[in-house]
């Protein structure tokens, strides 16, 4: 299978498996909200800081470095399988003895009961990181589309019937064990590896000298993106980190999905074409180009429709969320770019850069912090996308020059779908104020003004990125359609 075609595969049964399992949790969290209040979920997400961080220290890296290495051997594999688990094992017991802690930092004394259960998720899904990670370098997208959703509506199903029977925020922690739980078992059933009694120092070491780097970042960028929800929670009531969990919810589904599975695409995709410049620097230009268009149609028409939506599906006890998702979706158009650019430095293994770009954003982070204390929540979600633009450039600074694809280039690129997009979302916005419509005919109307005008516009003024999704839409119908003959 030409390059083409494994991206242009990897990338649709990622896309399915990363939007099945995403829409499925997304309706779940939609029941769960109306079943649960803010505050409940509040204390999950003051919890799931620690989770995050801990996780990052347990892959190391290691998964990310696996990827990149063509030539793996079952001493990398068993090597990566035993440090995960012993770190995840060390950790829980961090997380145990300190639970205590937690609980007075955020003067919560539920949580250190909650913490210590929630914690044996660390362990569970150590032993599936070396799993998952041998499906992504053959690019098996389509096993994990089976296993997110089984585990999906399992572990759903679990929250919900534990919500409606009253066990409130147990509820929300059974649904992530069972969630881990689940995953973990199908991808032992399925996927057809298991562990060598090997563990070899010079493998350790190889795999360390880049998976460090990554691990450091990731550290800091778990903080970085927890760091709110902890400030919140010390600040502010637990509600409030209730209604900022749920927008980052909503905001999530698009971003990280796309994000990531750009992520998990392109870097073993590209790993095999990394020594072909010429066709690794054009693949490159038309993936950020597409990508754009794609992460700035949605995040626009997102925010556009973002208050009334929320109110719509979750109630009005919700309202603070959709005007926090609102603010939040235009930082999140320059997510999926910065995953791009990465991927391009982590498959030329330029982990320094990624090192240095990772402490330069999260040392930003202070001033946003600071005004959150001071001054309220919203600025500093307005602080976000400044700070997510300043990301974006500096990965597209360092991973254009690679294949002669630098900011300037790349911004230039993308200033006729914006325009067209920023004319949009204002003329959204000003329908929304200004007719006094039924909130779901306000939705309905927004939705396919804002579809119907975009794609208008880019058929209309022939945007390149438009026109090569659509050919690429094309082909995969043609191919389609010939294998059903």
């Amino acid at each position: 299978m030409s390059f083409k075609d494994k991206t242009i595969s990897g990338f649709l049964w990622s896309f399915i498996e990363r939007s099945a399992a995403q829409i499925i949790t997304f309706i779940v969290g939609i029941i769960l909200a109306r079943l649960l209040s803010p505050r409940e979920f509040g204390l999950l997400g003051m919890m799931m800081v620690f989770i995050a961080v801990s996780s990052v220290f347990i892959q190391s890296g290691f998964n990310q470095a696996l990827i990149r290495k063509n030539d793996c051997t079952e001493n990398d594999f068993s090597t990566v399988f035993y440090f995960n688990l012993l770190i995840s094992i060390v950790f829980y017991f961090i997380l145990f003895f300190s639970a205590g802690l937690i609980s007075d930092f955020y003067d919560e004394p539920r949580l250190q009961q909650l913490i210590r259960v929630l914690g044996l998720g660390l362990i569970i899904n150590a032993l599936t990181i070396v799993q998952r990670t041998k499906i992504t370098k053959r690019i098996d997208f389509r096993l994990l589309t089976k296993i997110s959703v089984i585990s999906s509506i399992l572990s759903g199903l679990v929250g919900i019937i534990m919500a409606i029977m009253g066990y409130g925020i147990w509820s929300l922690v059974a649904k992530t064990i069972s969630m881990y739980f689940i995953t973990g078992v199908l991808l032992w059933l399925w996927n057809n590896w298991k562990p060598k009694l090997i563990f070899s120092i010079s493998s350790f070491k190889e795999l360390w000298s880049f998976g460090s780097r990554l691990m450091i970042l990731g550290v800091f960028d778990a903080i970085h993106r927890e760091v709110y929800q902890i400030v919140i929670g010390k600040f502010y009531p637990a509600a409030y980190v209730g209604q900022f969990n749920r927008a980052e919810t909503f905001k999530r589904l698009p971003e990280q999905n796309l994000s990531q599975i750009l992520q998990r695409v392109t870097l073993p995709a590209m790993a095999t074409i990394q020594d072909d410049f010429k066709y690794l620097s054009n693949s490159y230009k038309k993936l950020i180009n597409a990508t754009f268009l794609v992460a700035s149609f949605s995040m626009v028409i997102l925010s556009a429709v973002s208050v009334e939506l929320v109110e719509v599906l979750i109630g009005e006890k919700w309202k603070m969320a959709g005007e926090f998702l609102q603010i939040l979706c235009i930082s999140s158009i320059f997510y999926p770019l910065s995953a791009i650019n990465q991927s391009i430095l982590k498959t030329k293994g330029e982990a320094n850069h990624i090192l240095y770009i990772g402490l330069v954003m999260k040392a930003l982070t202070i001033p946003l912090i600071l005004i959150v204390i001071f001054i309220d929540i919203k600025t500093m979600l307005y602080g976000l996308i400044a700070h997510k633009l300043i990301g974006y450039i500096l990965t597209a600074h360092y991973g254009g020059k690679l294949i002669n694809y630098d900011t300037t280039k790349q911004v230039k690129n993308f200033i006729p779908p914006a325009l067209i997009l920023s004319i949009i979302y204002i003329v959204l916005l000003l329908i929304n104020n200004l007719l006094t419509l039924p909130i779901y005919q306000s939705i309905i109307i927004s939705l396919f003004l804002g579809g119907i005008i975009s794609l208008s516009c880019f058929e209309l003024f022939k945007i390149d990125s438009y026109l090569f999704l659509k050919k690429l839409a094309k082909e995969k119908i043609n191919t389609y359609k010939n294998r059903r003959k």
